[in-house]
C-alpha cells in the first residue's frame, strides 16, 4: 500500500471583518473601527474526511458574533475584546479547542472646525494600525504586544451625523432613532 495520507493540523475562520462602531451616548460621538480575523482550532476532522458539517462554526456565525459582541460589550481594547470573542468560541463549542484571533485597530482624529475639534466630525488617521493578536491554545490565552503598521493611505473622511454615519465613498448607514449604530463593512464596502 502507499503511504497513508493524514490530515493535521488545521483551522478555518473568517478575516478581515471589518467592525466600525459609532457611539453617540453624549452630544461628543466616539469612534472605533476595527478588521477582526476570527480563526478557529479543533476536532474539525469529520467534516473533511466525511462531509459532517456538525461541528463547525459557520463563517458568517462568527462575523455576525463580533458585530453581536461589539454591540453588547463595546469594543474597548482590541486585546480584551479578542479575549472574550476567543473565550466565547473556545467555551461555548466542546469542539473547538482554540484559535487566533486578530485585530487592526484604525485610527480616526476629529475634523477642526472653527480652530476646535468637531464632536461628531471624523477624518482617518491613515499614519499607522495598531494590531493585537490573541491565542488560546491548550486553554491558556496568548496575547501578543500591539503593534503599530506604519501605512502610507490617502485621507479618508467620515462625518458622523446624528441620523446615520456617512462614508467619504458617498454610502450612508442610518439609524432614525440617532442611537449608537454598528456599521460593518468589509474592505470593498459591502456588508
Amino acid at each position: 500500500m502507499a503511504d497513508a495520507i493524514y490530515l493535521g493540523a488545521n483551522q478555518y475562520g473568517k478575516a478581515e471583518c471589518r467592525l466600525v462602531r459609532i457611539t453617540r451616548d453624549t452630544p461628543v460621538h466616539e469612534i472605533e473601527d476595527l478588521t477582526v480575523t476570527s480563526q478557529l482550532r479543533g476536532d474539525f476532522e469529520a467534516c473533511h474526511l466525511v462531509g459532517d458539517n456538525s461541528q463547525v462554526v459557520a463563517t458568517d456565525t462568527q462575523k455576525n458574533t463580533v458585530y453581536a459582541f461589539a454591540k453588547e460589550y463595546g469594543v474597548g481594547s482590541p486585546e480584551q475584546f479578542l479575549l472574550t470573542l476567543g473565550r466565547h468560541f473556545v467555551d461555548g463549542f466542546e469542539w473547538v479547542s482554540g484559535g487566533r484571533w486578530e485585530a487592526q485597530q484604525h485610527s480616526w482624529d476629529r475634523i477642526p472646525v472653527g480652530g476646535a475639534p468637531h464632536d461628531h466630525s471624523f477624518v482617518r488617521n491613515g499614519a499607522e494600525t495598531r494590531t493585537a493578536v490573541v491565542q488560546i491554545v491548550d486553554g491558556e490565552e496568548h496575547a501578543r504586544a500591539p503593534t503599530a503598521d506604519v501605512v502610507e493611505r490617502g485621507d479618508r473622511l467620515r462625518r458622523v451625523e446624528r441620523l446615520g454615519v456617512r462614508h467619504g465613498h458617498g454610502g450612508q448607514q442610518s439609524d432614525a432613532r440617532g442611537e449608537r449604530r454598528d456599521a460593518c463593512r468589509n474592505q470593498h464596502g459591502a456588508e
